[in-house]
């Protein structure tokens, strides 16, 4: 029998075999360990840090420090734990605002108890070396150094060197209350004639300013009606001796 290359034995042509083929699954997976076809699992949601950040809610609007604190344990907890971050911002945001709000009041309140505070009010014994409000200072009093943010002074003999003096007291009426503006503009008019009637002639005044302590409405509601006049020296402790007793100096 004849056979040529290509031709098998009985049923017909025989093929040379190739390479394999194998058909490739669905989702063939590469390198990166993830289906070339799938997205990357979410995380899983959870509730870190939300009851932590619900009760910072109402503690920051008493204790408004505490309620920012809080807050920021909640915010840390939520971005550890794949929780809810809007309750420790929340927290933060009502903390902080209630923190200014007290701390406007604070100080609103010192202003205006300098403001109306006297010299009967003072604790007994407050005399040279004493820190008081420089509201409640009296006429002839020194203060050692005088700051407008330090409400503060300490008070000192006038026979040694200081920087501030209390030399006058002014009446500035009855009547209602005139509105800050007014009343400050009467107080260092009053203030500036009483310093030229009482600082000596001698005296080098070109460094020294005249302040005023005013009341406010509230305090003029309860009589308080004049103002308390203070000589400041703006080079530092350079006067020595009293403006009240005429014995001012310079240096």
């Amino acid at each position: 029998m004849t056979s040529s290359w290509g031709q098998g034995g009985p049923g017909g042509p025989q093929h040379m075999p190739g390479p394999a083929q194998t058909a490739l699954p669905f989702g063939q997976y590469f390198g990166s360990g993830q289906p070339h076809n799938s997205l990357p699992p979410r995380p899983v949601s959870t509730t870190a840090g939300r009851a932590v950040g619900i009760a910072g809610i109402p503690v920051g609007v008493f204790l408004g420090p505490m309620g920012v604190a809080l807050g920021i344990i909640s915010f840390l907890q939520a971005r550890r734990g794949n929780g809810p971050t809007g309750y420790g911002i929340a927290a933060m945001i009502v903390g902080g605002l209630s923190t200014l709000a007290l701390t406007l009041f604070i100080l609103a309140a010192t202003a205006a108890a300098l403001s109306t505070v006297g010299p009967d009010q003072r604790p007994e014994g407050s005399g040279s070396g004493s820190e008081v409000p420089i509201g409640s200072m009296a006429v002839g009093e020194c203060a050692l150094e005088a700051d407008a943010a330090q409400p503060v002074v300490t008070l000192i003999d006038c026979a040694e060197w200081h920087q501030a003096e209390v030399y006058a007291e002014v009446d500035l009426g009855d009547g209602p209350y005139p509105g800050e503006d007014a009343v400050v503009e009467a107080s260092e008019t009053l203030c500036v004639d009483a310093a030229n009637a009482l600082i000596p002639p001698s005296a080098d005044v070109t460094d020294i300013a005249v302040s005023v302590v005013v009341p406010d409405s509230a305090a003029w509601d309860e009589g308080v009606t004049f103002a308390r006049c203070v000589a400041l020296d703006l080079s530092g402790r350079n006067m020595v001796g009293s403006i009240t007793e005429g014995t001012l100096q310079t240096r």
